[in-house]
C-alpha cells in the first residue's frame, strides 16, 4: 500500500450526493465535492437520471482536480434505499423514481387487502410501502410497455456503479430494501416474485459488499478523469454503509445513523421477525448479520426548516461573520430548562411500518403571554427532544423484538454535531450516548468495504478497528430522565389525538404512506 492511495465513493443522500475521497492510509477525507439532487417535483417523484448523472460527474471531477489518478485504487458508491432505476438491455433508464414515490396506491392496497403483505413481511422484512415491489407492480399495470422494456431494475447506487463500469450487481444490504429478497437466506425470493407475478431475470446478481464488479469504463474515463483501469466496487444501501462505519458489525449493537432522515437500529446474529409488524428486518452489507430497524421522518429536515424560518438572528451572524448558526441555537438552547418549559412537538410519529402516517407538524402548550418562555430557542430545544422521544418509542419496539436492551447507543450522521442533541438522546433514552471521531459514518464505511475489497485488509474488523474511533461517551441524568419520561407519556397521548385529527382529513398528515 502506498501512503498515497486513494478511493472515492459517491455518496447519495435524500437531498444531495457528494464524491468524497479517502487517504487509504489514514482514513481521512481528503478532498469533497458536493451538488444537490435535481429532482422533479410532485408526489410521483420521478427521478431525472440524465441530468443527474451530469452532476455526478461533474462531483467527480471536482474531487480529483488535484489528486494523481494513478493512485486512485478504487470507486464505489452508497445511496438512501428504496428509490429504484430500470434500463433496457441498451443500456438507456426507461423509468426511474425516488424513495418517496407514491404511484401504487392501488398496488399496496391490493397486497394489504389481499393478506398478501403479511406473507411478504414475513419473507421480505417489511410491509409494502415505499418499496419497489409495488411500484414495479404499478409499472406492469399502468405502463405496461415499460415493464416488458425492463433489463434489469437497480437501486440508486447500483445504478451508479452501472454507470461507472456498464455491469449491474446489487448486494444484501441493497437488495432487501426492495421487498423482492428473502431476508433469512439472503437471497432473491422465488416465492415473492411468483406470488406477485413479476418477472425473475430484471433482477440484478447479488454479490458481497466489498466485491469488485469491473472497472471504468472508457467513456467514464472521458468524462470524470478518472483512469479507465480504476476497480469498481459494487456499491452498498446507505444506512448499512453507516454501521460499518461506526464499527458496527457484531451482534447487539445499537446505533442511531441521523440525517434528514433518522434510522434507528440494533444488529443481531439471527433472523428475528416482529410479530407486531412494527420494525424493518433487513440484511447488513456482512454475511449472518440482520438489522432491525426504524425510521424516524424527517429530523433533519425539521431542524434546518426552523433554522431557516425562525432564526434571522443566527443566520445573519453565520453569513456576515462566518459563526455557525446551529452552534448559537445549540448554545442558547442549552440553557433551557429540561422541558422546555412544557412545549410539545408533533412531527413524526414512532415508527409504525404496518400503518406507516404522521400528523401534521405543530408546536403546542407554549405561553403567549409570557415570551421568554417561549422564544426561538425553546422552540429548538422542544424539536430537538421531540425526535429523542420518537427514538426512545421506536428502541422500545427494536430491544422488544432483538430481546435485547441497548445499553449503549451510537450516534452518528449530521446530528450528532451537536452535543445538546446527544445530551437529550442520553437522558431520554437512559442510555449511553456514543459519538465517533468522524460523524459521516456513510461514506466511511463504504471506504472500509472498499478497503477490505481491494486487499488492503485481509478482514473487515482490522479494517474497522484501524478507520474507526470513539470521539466522547455521554451518560445520563437520572433526574432528567424522570422529567423527560412524564412527557414522553403525555407526547403518546398528545400524538394520539393529533393523528385522529389528521384522520379525519381535519388537519395535513405530515406524510403518509401509499395504501394507507
Amino acid at each position: 500500500m502506498s501512503c498515497k492511495d486513494y478511493i472515492i465513493n459517491i455518496d447519495c443522500g435524500s437531498s444531495s450526493f457528494r464524491s468524497i475521497v479517502f487517504d487509504v492510509k489514514t482514513g481521512k477525507k481528503v478532498n469533497v465535492s458536493q451538488e444537490q439532487w435535481y429532482r422533479e417535483s410532485g408526489e410521483k417523484q420521478y427521478f431525472d437520471t440524465e441530468k443527474n448523472w451530469k452532476l455526478i460527474c461533474k462531483c467527480i471531477r471536482d474531487s480529483i482536480r488535484n489528486i494523481d489518478k494513478n493512485r486512485i485504487i478504487g470507486i464505489t458508491a452508497t445511496s438512501f434505499r428504496h428509490g429504484f432505476v430500470c434500463i433496457n438491455k441498451q443500456g438507456k433508464v426507461i423509468f426511474a423514481c425516488t424513495n418517496t414515490s407514491k404511484s401504487s396506491e392501488e398496488e399496496i392496497r391490493f397486497l394489504n387487502e389481499s393478506g398478501l403483505s403479511e406473507k411478504i413481511y414475513k419473507i421480505g422484512g417489511d410491509w409494502p410501502s415505499v418499496h419497489a415491489l409495488p411500484v414495479l407492480l404499478w409499472l406492469k399495470k399502468e405502463k405496461s410497455e415499460i415493464y416488458k422494456n425492463i433489463w434489469k431494475i437497480l437501486m440508486i447506487s447500483d445504478w451508479i456503479i452501472f454507470k461507472l463500469s456498464g455491469k449491474t450487481f446489487t448486494e444484501p444490504a441493497n437488495a432487501s430494501s426492495t421487498l423482492l429478497f428473502d431476508v433469512k437466506n439472503g437471497n432473491w425470493s422465488e416465492e415473492i416474485i411468483e406470488e406477485v407475478g413479476l418477472t425473475r431475470s430484471i433482477l440484478p446478481e447479488c454479490v458481497d459488499g466489498g466485491t469488485v464488479i469491473g472497472n471504468i469504463t472508457p467513456e467514464v474515463s472521458d468524462y470524470t478523469g478518472l483512469n479507465k483501469n480504476t476497480p469498481v466496487l459494487v456499491g452498498l444501501a446507505d444506512t448499512q454503509a453507516g454501521l460499518i462505519g461506526i464499527g458496527a458489525i457484531e451482534d447487539g449493537k445499537s446505533s442511531i445513523i441521523a440525517g434528514t432522515f433518522w434510522l434507528c437500529n440494533q444488529l443481531r446474529n439471527e433472523h428475528l421477525i416482529d410479530k407486531t409488524e412494527k420494525i424493518r428486518t433487513q440484511n447488513h452489507c456482512l454475511k449472518n448479520i440482520w438489522m432491525y430497524e426504524t425510521c424516524i421522518f424527517l429530523p433533519g429536515a425539521s431542524v434546518r426548516w426552523f433554522k431557516d424560518s425562525f432564526c434571522k438572528i443566527e443566520n445573519f451572524l453565520e453569513k456576515e461573520f462566518g459563526y455557525n448558526a446551529y452552534d448559537l441555537l445549540n448554545m442558547k438552547a442549552k440553557r433551557v430548562p429540561v422541558g422546555s418549559n412544557g412545549i410539545q412537538v408533533t412531527l413524526s410519529d414512532v415508527t409504525n411500518v404496518k400503518s406507516w402516517k404522521h400528523a401534521s407538524p405543530s408546536f403546542l402548550n407554549w405561553d403567549i403571554l409570557v415570551s421568554g418562555n417561549s422564544g426561538p430557542e425553546v422552540f429548538y430545544r422542544a424539536i430537538l427532544e421531540n425526535i429523542a422521544y420518537v427514538s426512545y418509542g421506536d428502541f422500545l419496539n427494536i430491544n422488544d423484538v432483538c430481546r435485547n436492551k441497548s445499553e449503549r447507543v451510537y450516534f452518528s450522521g449530521g446530528g450528532s454535531y451537536s452535543i445538546l442533541w446527544a445530551k437529550i438522546l442520553a437522558d431520554v433514552l437512559n442510555t449511553e450516548i456514543v459519538l465517533m471521531t468522524e460523524n459521516e459514518c456513510t461514506s466511511l464505511g463504504a471506504f472500509i468495504m472498499a478497503s477490505y475489497g481491494l486487499q488492503v485488509y485481509k478482514n473487515i474488523e482490522d479494517a474497522v478497528s484501524d478507520y474507526t474511533s470513539e470521539r466522547m461517551i455521554i451518560k445520563p441524568n437520572r433526574e432528567n430522565n424522570l422529567i423527560y419520561m412524564d412527557l414522553y407519556k403525555k407526547w403518546r397521548e398528545i400524538y394520539k389525538n393529533s393523528l385522529e385529527v389528521a384522520d379525519r382529513n381535519l388537519t395535513k398528515h405530515m406524510w403518509k404512506a401509499a395504501g394507507i
